[in-house]
């Protein structure tokens, strides 16, 4: 019941009405209803969402049609990229500059430490110290709990 509530208060921000809000939280159980998926309460709210960015699309287009499923982002997608952009929140802002760069490097462009520590004029070992050091922050910060 709580969830049911708390879902209502997150249709109702979106679309700025009580009555279109509890016709979108129908629609999302219904939805979940004829899947095969299990209902939980990211899948809830990330259905919930694409129904009433539908719904918004509606409302600025005037079109009657339904808006296809397959345009909606699937839910592990969603997720995957909601992690991504949490995990580079994280190193944009809670790294120095100079590491946030030499994990970038060694990440994202997929350099070798001989070469981060040429381009940053670091050690080979101070560029392995910092990859190490980053990663346990990031599993510290986002994987153990």
């Amino acid at each position: 019941m709580a969830a049911r509530l708390k879902l209502r208060s997150y249709a109702s921000h979106i679309l700025s009405s009580t009555d279109e809000a509890d016709d979108a939280l129908q629609d999302t159980f219904v939805r979940l209803w004829q899947s095969s998926r299990e209902a939980t309460p990211g899948s809830l709210s990330v259905i919930l969402r694409n129904l009433c960015i539908d719904r918004l699309r509606h409302r600025r287009f005037g079109s009657s049609e339904p808006v296809p499923e397959q345009h909606y982002e699937s839910e592990s997608r969603y997720m995957a990229r909601e992690s991504l952009e949490q995990v580079m929140d994280f190193i944009d802002n809670r790294l120095s500059r100079q590491n946030a760069r030499v994990f970038k490097m060694y990440v994202i462009e997929q350099l070798d430490y001989a070469e981060i520590s040429r381009r940053c004029d670091i050690s080979v070992e101070a560029a392995r110290a910092i990859v190490s050091r980053t990663r346990k922050l990031l599993r510290k910060r986002f994987y153990d709990n």
